[in-house]
């Protein structure tokens, strides 16, 4: 069945019939255009939303987006070899939790700024083994400066790379000053834009003053979250925890470091989303790196493969639900 199919790492499955399934289950979407336009975006989200005035190219962008992203994923666990063994379940497992979401089959800052930070992550991955790490701290640190600039809140991913560098590298301080000299030239890079073409007042003033809002609970903060298949992901990453836990616990020391990174960018979500002025059902993507490393090992673990073809199927069965409810 379809979990027999993506557990192996067959690259027929992954170039041919990967591509083909999430095109049947992205197709729907195709058919229920609309527009989200976000008033004071982020500079660099603020020219790609141009795109919606086409709204099935703004479509077809989303869809190769969120595969391309999928795929990325795959082979950044086949490299730095993160899972239990090598499989094109990642990719799929991915991107369903991407479409789980019913906005993310449109045009949304969040995909952008999720390309980057993976890209982010390979930078930072392929520090492990040498000795110093200047390009890869600066890479890193230069593609979450660019993440923000689509979403602001990415910006807490700084702290990720930060983070990331003491788990799996030996303490430099130069490489955390590194890191953060690639977030902060994203960032001048931008002002001085800005101030060339008289734009500085706007950036201040709307862009980024605008993307934060202060901690605010109350009785709808969890509102758009609380949908069926939400309720479901968070589920099964609950279950899937334990077996996550163990699978470090045995690990080498090198994928230990790696594994706890990836997960660490579950709790840098939660800050994205506690400040985030556009809290949406779509600010969960901001877990879908995490979720889908945990859910996979999970899966991959189980010894009664009909169980994990139920909960694969279930899966895709949400995601294909939202491709024809999709708002």
């Amino acid at each position: 069945m379809l979990f027999g199919l993506f557990r192996q790492n067959n690259p027929g499955t992954f170039f041919i019939i990967f591509p083909i399934i999430s095109l049947i289950l992205w197709f729907p979407s195709f058919f229920h255009h609309q527009v989200v336009w976000i008033e004071n975006a982020m500079p660099l989200y603020m020219m790609v939303q141009q795109i919606n005035h086409l709204p099935l190219l703004a479509d077809i962008v989303v869809f190769l987006l969120i595969l391309g992203q999928s795929m990325l994923l795959k082979v950044l666990m086949d490299k730095f070899e993160i899972l239990p063994f090598r499989s094109n379940l990642i990719a799929l497992v991915f991107f369903a939790l991407n479409g789980i979401c019913g906005q993310m089959f449109h045009l949304n800052p969040i995909i952008w700024a999720n390309t980057f930070l993976l890209i982010a992550c390979w930078r930072l991955y392929s520090s492990n083994r040498q000795n110093f790490i200047a390009s890869e701290a600066f890479d890193a640190g230069l593609f979450i400066g660019i993440a923000s600039l689509f979403h602001f809140s990415y910006l807490f991913f700084a702290a990720f790379l930060y983070v990331s560098i003491l788990l799996i590298r030996p303490f430099n301080a130069r490489e955390l000053i590194i890191g953060f000299l690639g977030t902060l030239t994203t960032y001048i890079f931008c002002f001085s834009f800005a101030y060339f073409f008289d734009y500085q007042d706007v950036l201040i003033h709307k862009n980024l003053s605008d993307s934060l809002k202060p901690i605010v609970f109350d009785s709808n903060f969890l509102i758009p979250f609380a949908t069926p298949a939400s309720i479901f992901v968070f589920a099964l990453v609950l279950i899937s925890f334990p077996a996550f836990l163990r699978y470090v616990s045995f690990a080498i020391l090198r994928l230990k470091n790696i594994l706890l990174s990836a997960a660490s960018i579950a709790l840098y979500g939660i800050l994205s989303i506690l400040f985030d002025v556009n809290t949406s059902p779509a600010s969960l993507l901001v877990f879908s790196i995490p979720f889908s490393i945990i859910i996979t090992i999970y899966l991959l673990k189980l010894k009664k493969t009909w169980i994990a073809e139920l909960l694969l199927f279930t899966l895709l069965g949400f995601m294909f639900y939202q491709a024809f409810v999709a708002i």
